[in-house]
């Protein structure tokens, strides 16, 4: 139930955002329309045994951008992804785990007058959505955990159309990733 509510939230400010025709329309204008889509890999750490590699896909699309007078700028985006956390063994069963999540991302630019050496390019990023994570042994036990996800990190623009992330992310049932992405906008 807490996972539909999410769901939803999400999806009504993304169809919300997505009513002001005219900023995405002037967005698209300056060459970086606010869709994007992106790969990564991390460090997992899993219930069940260890596992040595996580990946995940992803991509989104910014809904609004607020101007901040003195702080710059704060971009909001709704964000879907899927996460495989690698296999793991323990107990001489081997376990596959994986999930997918949608969330509400918000990422602050760091305004070259509070940070010179940033030009602009350097964003903190903050991502809170709901997520199901399911887990499987080879021995036929199977496992779902729903609930909510969150995570901090940092994006690096190198272009304005391709940047650096690195994330710490968090998923229901105790599942953690540090991981770093790629990041094509367009």
């Amino acid at each position: 139930m807490q996972f539909s509510r999410i769901v939803a939230v999400v999806f009504l400010m993304f169809v919300s955002a997505s009513a002001n025709a005219e900023p995405r329309k002037a967005a698209a204008n300056s060459g970086n329309a606010g869709g994007y889509i992106g790969a990564g890999v991390g460090i997992p750490h899993v219930v069940y045994g260890k596992s040595s590699l996580a990946y995940k896909l992803f991509g989104g699309a910014k809904v609004h951008q607020f101007d901040i007078a003195k702080a710059g700028k704060l971009d909001l985006a709704v964000q879907g992804e899927y996460i495989n956390f690698g296999n793991s063994s323990v107990g001489g069963a081997s376990w596959e785990q994986s999930g997918f999540a949608v969330a509400a991302v918000g990422s602050w630019v760091i305004p070259r007058k509070w940070a010179g050496w940033a030009e602009e390019k350097v964003a903190v990023l903050v991502k809170v959505g709901g997520s199901r994570v399911a887990y499987s042994s080879s021995h036929g036990n199977d496992y779902t955990s729903t609930g909510v996800t969150h995570g901090i990190g940092a994006d690096y623009s190198v272009t304005p159309y391709f940047s650096a992330r690195a994330m710490v992310e968090y998923y229901p049932g105790s599942y953690s990733v540090y991981g770093i992405s790629g990041v094509f906008k367009f």
